[in-house]
């Protein structure tokens, strides 16, 4: 179990291999539907619950569990409640603790306005697997900082079986790909499947890394609790 975790670790770090000087337009029409819904976005309040699947040789280990995201854009105050830490960003300072290991504490303060780069640099860990939600939310260029290399675009994909509506998009990363389902009404995301090339990570002893990710929003642009 100790070497199936430490893999995912490793797995997450090595999302950030990007340089952050990025300048170019947003992509595709879908693309830049999705990025002006969330650059529009001035509250938002959302639980995702999560899985990860690990198969190694023999072993499947699957893990479960809700993160609960607020954001508040004139505030710039962000909360993200996750099983592992407890985050919050207020007053230009990002503060974190940690329930892996307790009594760790991290306090460090942040630009202004909140960035998803900066963010990810301070908490490197939030940069593996991805939360596309908060890429969109915070980032100039979030296909660019969820794909981990400038110019990246993202692919637009037919609906998925059982949907006859729901657009998704594909991030294509050197790590793997990140396939998002997109809500036609709101432009919001509503699940997120990020499947990991483990041998390009540097992690051949894992045979698949699989996270999904399934959004409930709570809030859009409504006073939050």
């Amino acid at each position: 179990m100790t070497h199936r975790l430490l893999a995912v670790t490793v797995l997450a770090l090595a999302w950030l291999s990007a340089p952050l000087a990025w300048a170019d337009p947003p992509g595709p029409e879908l693309e830049g539907q999705v990025q002006q819904a969330y650059q529009q976005t001035q509250q938002y309040q959302a639980t995702l619950t999560f899985q990860t699947q690990i198969e190694q040789g023999r072993w499947t280990t699957t893990r479960q569990g809700d993160v609960r995201v607020a954001f508040d854009r004139p505030g710039q105050r962000l909360m993200v409640d996750h099983p592992d830490f407890y985050l919050v960003v207020a007053d230009g300072k990002l503060r974190l603790r940690s329930d892996q290991a307790p009594g760790r504490y991290v306090e460090t303060a942040l630009p202004s306005p909140l960035t998803y780069e900066a963010i990810i640099q301070a908490v490197p860990p939030l940069a593996g697997p991805p939360m596309p939600d908060l890429a969109f939310l915070l980032s100039d260029h979030p296909v660019w900082a969820m794909a981990g290399q400038p110019s990246a675009r993202a692919a637009v994909l037919p609906p998925a079986e059982g949907s006859s509506t729901a657009p998704r998009l594909q991030i294509q990363a050197d790590q793997g790909t990140v396939s998002l389902s997109i809500d036609p009404q709101t432009k919001l995301v509503t699940q997120a499947v990020s499947q990991l090339d483990t041998t390009a990570m540097g992690a051949a002893s894992v045979d698949a890394v699989t996270f999904s990710m399934n959004y409930q929003v709570q809030k859009h642009n409504e006073p939050l609790d």
